[in-house]
């Protein structure tokens, strides 16, 4: 193990009947970086992570914390959230053992505890509101900030943007270099390509449970190299298809539609032989709209 290095693992081996989920597979983490973890699906990302994290015993192989991360530790946020709907924001940042007075949940200490976390990420949202009726970007950022808390030496984030608008990656990307500047290790698995070369120091990507690219500076890496690595060749050239512009009106329009405390001033067409996306966060009216567009 280096002397910068936070945790470390070498040939790691880890087989579920016939299937080789990890093949000798090696990764050092060093504190102050944040370091990528990239792959297809079942390249063996979520397999690593959780042998990093103690949850699963590899096969073979070696895991190591350095002593000096021990007392913090390592923690992992999933890309499932695994919080309480029911229960306030407080609650779910200390859910194990929160601040009590006279044995009950010690409001005033748990919010004065958390306020920092949450201005660092600029989660604004009163504490005592369940955590289910926030929006889900807020949800993931709630998260984030549990593992936070625990004040770990070692973070592991899993795919942590898949739910965040642009705003929030970029809220993300300074909480990453506070963070790195406290000299935590940060394992960041992505399938944001872009986000590799903007967000990490270094780069691991894995393909079929082996390592193709071994904890590469990301200034040294491109989105070609990246895609090479994970599928084993160059990514094939973009496909453009012509369109033939269809005449007459467009069979659907929404022009200024409003609905009280869901749509506001809403606009747009869908015309003949176009396929028209409609997307957007949980809460942010796509399915209101659709809901109007069928009446």
């Amino acid at each position: 193990m280096d002397g910068d290095d936070l945790l470390s693992a070498w040939d790691l081996v880890k087989s579920y009947g016939g299937v080789r989920a990890l093949d000798g597979v090696d990764i050092r983490l060093r504190g102050g970086e944040v370091h990528a973890l990239v792959g297809e699906n079942g390249a063996g990302k979520s397999t690593l992570v959780r042998i990093l994290s103690g949850s699963l015993a590899p096969d073979g192989g070696t895991v190591r914390l350095a002593e000096r991360a021990r007392a913090g530790g390592i923690a992992v946020v999933s890309q499932e959230l695994s919080l309480f709907p029911d229960l306030s924001v407080r609650e779910n940042l200390f859910p194990r053992h929160p601040p009590r007075r006279f044995g009950l949940l010690d409001r005033g200490a748990t919010d004065r505890a958390a306020r920092p976390v949450l201005a660092e990420l600029g989660l604004d949202v009163d504490t005592g509101t369940p955590v289910g009726e926030l929006p889900l970007a807020d949800q993931q950022l709630t998260e984030i900030a549990r593992a936070l808390l625990r004040r770990p030496r070692v973070l592991v984030l899993d795919e942590p943007t898949s739910a965040l608008p642009a705003a929030a990656v970029d809220r993300l990307e300074r909480v990453l270099r506070t963070l790195t500047g406290r000299g935590i290790a940060v394992l960041y698995v992505t399938h944001f390509l872009r986000e590799v070369t903007r967000l990490a120091q270094r780069v691991t990507v894995l393909r079929d449970g082996r390592v193709t690219l071994a904890g590469v500076r990301g200034a040294e890496v491109g989105v070609p190299d990246l895609v090479r690595a994970m599928l084993g060749a160059a990514p094939p050239p973009p496909v453009r298809r012509g369109r033939t512009p269809v005449q007459g009106p467009p069979p659907v329009v929404l022009a200024g539609v409003c609905v009280p405390g869901r749509l506001t001033d809403v606009t747009f067409a869908v015309r003949a032989g176009e396929v028209v996306g409609v997307a957007g966060l949980q809460g942010a009216g796509h399915l209101d709209a659709l809901a109007v567009v069928c009446g």
